[in-house]
C-alpha cells in the first residue's frame, strides 16, 4: 500500500527546530511496521490547522485524486486539523477516493471503535485549539492589566526580558518631536528638522501614529481588549505636553479620535473640491470667544470655512436631497419584489440540489445492490463506482449549504426607508456625532467636495435618488432605474444604518 505522510508545523519559529523531522521519522517507522510504502512526504511549515486552505496540505489533497496512494498517514490528528467540519468533510473526501487516514500517535482505524476513537480526538484537538487562543487571549490580558505592553516596542523604546526600556537612541528624538508639535510646529517642519538635524526620516503616517499614542506619557490603552491603565514602563513625555501635541494636531484635550468630535460632524466627510484633501476641524480664538471652523489644509485653496457656514449648506442640501414619498414607496416595493423573488429563486435551487442528492442516494443503493445482491459487477468496479458517487454527492451537499439564504427583517428595512426620508436633515440634527457620520455616509456614499460656496455633484444613494413625476405613471418606467440594484445590498444596508443609528 503506497503512503502519503503529511507533517506540519504551526508557527515559523517550529520550523527551526527538530519537530519536522521528528514528525517524518516516526511517520516512516509507522509506514514500515505496517507495510505502508512511504510515496511521498508532504512538509507543511508554519502555518496553522484551523482551516484547510494549507499550501502542502491542498498539494496533498490534489495529488490524491489523480494517484493510486492508499492512505495517509500523520504524527497525530492535530497535524491534519484542528476544526471538526474540516476533519469531516475533507475524511469523507479521503474515503470518496478509497484512501485511509491513520494516525501514528492514534489507534484511529475503520472500525466502529477506530472511527468513534476518531470523532472524539477531533473533536479534543478543536477544543485543545480554542483553549490555548483563550489562554492567550487572558494572559495577554492581565499582561496589559499589570502595566506591561505585550507587542513590539514602539519608536523610542526597546523591548528587554519581556518589558519596554528606553531607547538611549531614539528616546531623545521622540521627546523632541512632541515638543516642537506641542508648540505649535507643523508636523511637515518638525519631520523636516528631524532629516536634517538627526538624520531621522520617519514615514508620515507612522510619524503621526506615534504622536496619538499615549503609551509615550505612560499609559496603556487598548479598547479592544478593554484595558486601560498605568504602565510600568518610564514615560517619555508629560501627560501635559500629550495633551497640548493633541490640541495642536487638531483634538480638544481629553478627546482620542477628533473625527467623531461633536463639534465637527463633517471632519473628513466633507473634502476641498481643488486640491480633493479632507477638510479638518479645530478652533480658532477671535473677539467675542472661540469659533468653529472646517480648513483645508494646503493654501492657496478654499482656507476656511466656519462651521455654522458648513454645516447650514449641508443641511440645505440634505432637505433638497430628500425624495418625494411615492417614489421611496414605489422604490420599496420594487425591492420587496425583487427580494422575493431572489428567495425564491434560491429556494428553487435548493430543491433542485435535493433531487440531485435523493438521485445518487438510489444509485449507490442499486450499485450496492448489485455488487452484493446481484453479483453482476466486480469489486474493482464497484469501489470506482462507489467513489464517483460519493465526490458527486460531497459535491452537491457542499453546494446546497452555500446555497443558505440568511433571513432579513425586510419590513424592518423598509419601514425605516419610508421614515428616514421625512425631514432627514431634522433627524440628522437628533443624532449623536456616530449616528451624524452613519446617516451622511450612507446618504452620500461618495463624501462630498466644497469649493468655499456650494457642494459640487453629490452622488446619492439610490434611496434618495428620486424619480420625476411622470414616471410614477406607469410601474414600468421605474424599473429601469434599480436594475442594477442589489435587493440584498439595499435591505442590508438599510439594516445596518438602524443598527448604527440606534447604538
Amino acid at each position: 500500500m503506497k503512503a502519503a505522510i503529511y507533517c506540519r508545523v504551526s508557527s515559523v519559529q517550529q520550523v527551526d527546530n527538530y519537530s519536522l523531522e521528528l514528525q517524518e521519522q516516526a511517520c516512516r517507522e509507522y509506514c514500515q511496521q505496517h507495510g505502508f510504502e512511504a510515496a511521498r512526504v508532504y512538509v507543511e511549515r508554519g502555518e496553522s490547522a484551523k482551516t484547510a486552505d494549507r499550501t502542502e496540505f491542498q498539494k496533498m489533497l490534489g495529488d490524491l485524486r489523480g494517484s493510486d496512494f492508499d492512505v495517509v498517514v500523520v504524527y497525530s490528528l492535530s497535524r491534519f486539523a484542528r476544526n471538526r467540519l474540516d476533519h469531516a468533510v475533507i475524511r469523507s473526501h479521503l474515503q470518496g477516493l478509497g484512501v485511509v487516514l491513520r494516525s501514528v500517535t492514534e489507534p484511529i482505524d475503520e472500525g466502529a471503535t477506530g472511527q468513534l476513537l476518531e470523532g472524539v480526538m477531533s473533536a479534543f484537538h478543536e477544543f485543545d485549539n480554542r483553549l490555548r487562543a483563550d489562554r492567550s487571549s487572558s494572559g495577554m490580558r492581565a499582561a496589559l492589566e499589570a502595566g506591561r505592553w505585550t507587542w513590539k516596542a514602539p519608536v523610542g523604546y526597546v523591548m528587554k526580558d519581556g518589558l519596554l526600556e528606553v531607547d538611549p537612541e531614539r528616546a531623545p528624538l521622540v521627546r523632541e518631536a512632541f515638543d516642537l508639535v506641542a508648540g505649535g510646529e507643523s508636523l511637515s517642519d518638525v519631520r523636516r528638522y528631524l532629516r536634517q538635524a538627526h538624520g531621522w526620516t520617519p514615514a508620515s503616517t507612522v510619524f503621526h501614529s506615534m504622536l496619538r499614542r499615549e503609551l509615550y506619557c505612560g499609559w496603556i490603552d487598548v479598547p479592544r481588549m478593554g484595558v486601560r491603565t498605568l504602565g510600568v514602563h518610564r514615560p517619555l513625555i508629560s501627560e501635559e505636553t500629550f495633551a497640548r501635541a493633541q490640541q495642536a494636531l487638531g483634538e480638544r484635550p481629553g478627546r482620542k479620535n477628533s473625527a467623531t468630535s461633536p463639534d465637527f460632524p463633517l471632519r473628513r466627510f466633507v473634502s476641498c473640491a481643488r486640491c480633493d484633501r479632507p477638510l479638518t476641524g479645530g478652533w480658532s480664538r477671535g473677539r467675542g470667544g472661540r469659533y468653529r471652523y472646517y480648513r483645508c489644509t494646503t493654501k492657496a485653496c478654499i482656507g476656511s470655512v466656519a462651521g455654522e457656514v458648513l454645516e447650514g449648506a449641508f443641511l440645505d442640501l440634505l432637505r433638497r436631497a430628500t425624495p418625494d414619498p411615492r417614489y421611496v414607496r414605489i422604490l420599496c416595493r420594487i425591492m420587496v419584489e425583487m427580494w422575493e423573488g431572489e428567495i425564491q429563486a434560491a429556494r428553487d435551487r435548493r430543491r433542485i440540489v435535493e433531487r440531485r442528492i435523493a438521485n445518487i442516494e438510489a444509485k449507490r443503493k442499486r450499485l450496492v445492490s448489485a455488487y452484493l445482491y446481484e453479483e453482476s459487477i466486480d469489486r474493482e468496479t464497484y469501489e470506482a463506482e462507489k467513489a464517483s458517487l460519493d465526490s458527486e454527492r460531497l459535491a452537491a451537499r457542499l453546494e446546497l449549504s452555500g446555497n443558505q439564504e440568511r433571513e432579513l427583517d425586510v419590513e424592518a428595512a423598509m419601514e425605516l426607508a419610508e421614515v428616514l426620508v421625512v425631514r432627514v436633515d431634522k433627524r440628522w440634527k437628533q443624532l449623536s456625532v456616530e449616528g451624524r457620520q452613519h446617516l451622511q455616509r450612507f446618504v452620500f456614499p461618495d463624501g462630498l467636495r466644497f469649493d468655499g460656496a456650494e457642494f459640487l455633484n453629490p452622488r446619492t444613494h439610490h434611496l434618495f435618488n428620486g424619480l420625476e413625476p411622470d414616471q410614477f405613471k406607469k410601474r414600468r418606467m421605474v424599473a429601469p432605474t434599480v436594475a442594477t440594484l442589489n435587493p440584498r445590498e439595499f435591505v442590508s444596508g438599510l439594516l445596518r444604518l438602524r443598527d448604527r443609528i440606534a447604538a
